[in-house]
């Protein structure tokens, strides 16, 4: 059993299923110089996981650059370590993608990390879409951050309080704050570790979900007005255009956890919200289901992401792709109504 209270060392008594491979940990004790690449569309996995092991690495004396392919939530510049991020990163010999579901979700900057001396995949997501040259990948992890976790313990590195920032930032979002199935004792166990060195649960609660900007907050009063009921209301689904961002004078950083509002409908098996910014008829996806797997429904889209918690994109007019997307939910759907 771990003890909260003592940041002495970074070890916990505890010991996974899942530990991280040698050659990855190889390559960071002997690889000067590295560039850590997060998701499209960032979350607090992705952005806590990237700047953890950015933190670790420049502790090491590395050489390091963080990067994402589109601008992360208006949060980010909290997290410490938001110096590391660069808008055009470099080339580096040591590639890292974290929490991507795969090197296409790297979008713009997959070049770099295809053309990495060594390119590399740290992961939570069950995607088998993998051309790494190392992957350290893990889905019965509850989050990436956790992965990093491992990592920090199995190198002996201290876990600073910039560190347990980062990764309590990734493991708590991830986990709705641990309100979502893949909130396990792990999980809970390493969020109390970082507590105690120097993480502020409060803090970072209020900056994800206890204040909202108010482009936010009318973008979803939008979202939950245009809300419909599809196959016999098992299904649940809204769709918020380019005419309501201009309305709500929203950007796309302004659409996170609008779906996780609308799953608190009761008696519903899936949630979808359909979001396009701009006229080009470019529509991306969210399902929230705890009845049919939504990665697997997503990657049949050429999309990805949890069992209960996927998205993937589509081009056209929105009536064509919810008519294809129902027409597959009403396949997935098991016969009886969990709702």
């Amino acid at each position: 059993m771990m003890n909260p209270h003592s940041c002495d060392d970074a070890h916990l008594a505890a010991t996974y299923e899942q530990t991280p491979p040698p050659d990855l940990l190889a390559l960071l004790e002997e690889q000067d110089d590295f560039l850590l690449l997060g998701h499209v569309n960032p979350d607090g996995d992705a952005v806590g996981s990237v700047l953890a092991l950015a933190h670790m690495l420049r502790d090491m004396g590395r050489t390091v650059a963080a990067a994402f392919p589109s601008p992360p939530p208006r949060w980010w510049t909290d997290m410490p370590g938001a110096d590391l991020v660069q808008d055009n990163p470099r080339q580096a010999p040591v590639v890292i993608a974290l929490d991507c579901d795969g090197a296409g979700r790297l979008a713009g900057l997959q070049p770099l990390h295809a053309a990495a001396q060594y390119s590399v995949e740290i992961d939570h997501h069950s995607s088998t879409d993998r051309t790494s040259d190392i992957l350290y990948v893990d889905p019965a992890a509850g989050a990436t951050g956790i992965l990093v976790f491992r990592i920090i313990e199995a190198l002996g590195r201290p876990l600073t309080s910039a560190i347990a920032t980062c990764i309590y930032w990734a493991v708590a979002t991830d986990t709705g704050f641990f309100r979502f199935a893949n909130t396990s004792t792990e999980v809970l166990e390493i969020c109390a570790r970082c507590a105690a060195c120097g993480a502020d649960p409060h803090s970072i609660a209020h900056t994800n979900v206890g204040i909202r900007p108010l482009p936010h907050l009318i973008l979803k009063g939008r979202a939950l007005v245009g809300l419909e009921s599809y196959l016999d209301g098992r299904v649940l689904a809204s769709a918020i255009g380019p005419e309501d961002f201009v309305a709500a004078g929203a950007d796309r950083t302004h659409v996170e956890e609008i779906i996780d509002d609308i799953r608190l409908a009761e008696n519903v098996d899936i949630y979808v919200l359909f979001k396009a910014i701009d006229l080009d008829n470019r529509w991306e996806v969210s399902l929230r289901s705890s009845v049919v797997n939504c990665a697997q429904v997503a990657r049949d889209f050429g999309g990805g992401g949890h069992a209960e918690a996927a998205g993937f994109t589509f081009d056209g007019p929105l009536e064509k792709g919810r008519t294809r997307l129902l027409d597959a939910l009403s396949k997935a759907l098991p016969d009886h109504h969990h709702g």
